[in-house]
């Protein structure tokens, strides 16, 4: 057995998990959310638990199954999962932290995201490369149209949302990115625990904290670039909503600490279905919540805990 510490067994069975999920993702048609968060989680255990040799034959599994079935359309989204799971399943292996695993996530999204868009531009298909570059584009529009019709905005309204939404389009991107990198992050550590107690290092999820950094680069990068213009303002207004939804999961992992502590296992619950369900309402007010607890440390304040 040449594994670093998965059995054969162990190997084959999650590949047939990761397979599964390939042909699930296929057949549902307009979802990628297999291949975007499942697969990347397979392979992440695989890269872990498994040889380099076994990790790049499930690789080429991964990548030429959809073509051996004559699947043409999601190829790219395995293109985009592979350097994500591999670059995370780096920082698995060393024991780092969730931010490093997470950031590592993202940097192999950008990657893949980079080296399509060079091929694409590079290629002699000009008809390609212009519905390459539109794709976002066509999609903030049709959601703005979409918003405006149950809003009920004018045209001019709805031109203005547009234009905002473009202005911190590659905030969105990055931001989009984090999410699915934490979903992956969230089903290889559950695995990972199961098979291995040495992951057990993370710190739960109530603990997550802005720095007093972050916050201040927010309030900088906000109130500048709402004030300068071309490209230095939109990019710090770019880093201004990176931090700003960083903020805002602090903020419910916050809100989540004060729930944790209550007695009833009733109101517990009912406090998280609530929260959820009225995320699009809290989300003014867990950004400032965010904000704020970088500088008071409100769970010392208020329960006497203070977890750093």
């Amino acid at each position: 057995m040449d594994t670093q510490g998965g059995s054969r067994r162990e190997y084959i069975i999650v590949n047939l998990v990761m397979c599964a999920f390939i042909i699930a993702g296929m057949l549902l048609g307009e979802t990628t959310l297999s291949f975007m968060i499942l697969v990347p989680a397979c392979l992440i255990l695989i890269a872990v638990r498994q040889s380099p040799m076994h990790l790049a034959a499930s690789v080429l599994i991964c990548l030429a199954l959809p073509s051996l079935l004559a699947m043409t359309l999601y190829p790219v989204a395995l293109v985009f999962s592979v350097p994500c799971a591999l670059f995370m399943a780096i920082m698995f292996k060393r024991r780092q932290g969730m931010l490093s695993i997470l950031i590592m996530g993202v940097a192999g999204f950008l990657i893949s995201f980079l080296s399509l868009y060079l091929i694409n531009m590079a290629s002699a298909d000009t008809q390609g490369q212009a519905a390459f570059s539109a794709t976002f584009f066509d999609m903030a529009r049709e959601a703005v149209d979409k918003a405006a019709q149950l809003e009920g905005f004018t045209s001019e309204q709805r031109d203005t949302f547009y234009n905002a939404l473009v202005l911190v389009s590659p905030a969105l991107y990055l931001c989009e990115c984090m999410f699915l990198c934490y979903f992956i992050f969230l089903i290889s550590r559950a695995v990972l625990r199961r098979l291995d107690s040495s992951y057990n290092y993370f710190r739960p999820f109530w603990m997550l904290r802005t720095d007093r950094v972050s916050a201040v680069l927010f309030l900088v990068a906000l109130f500048v670039g709402a004030q300068a213009g071309g490209l230095i303002g939109r990019v710090l207004l770019n880093i201004a909503v990176i931090i700003a939804v960083f903020m805002l999961v602090c903020g419910f992992a916050l809100a989540y600490f004060f729930i944790l502590h209550l007695r009833a296992r009733l109101l517990r619950a009912l406090l998280c279905a609530v929260s959820i369900v009225l995320m699009p309402i809290l989300i003014y007010l867990y950004i400032p919540v965010g904000l704020i607890d970088a500088f008071a440390d409100i769970r010392r304040v208020f329960i006497g805990v203070r977890w750093r």
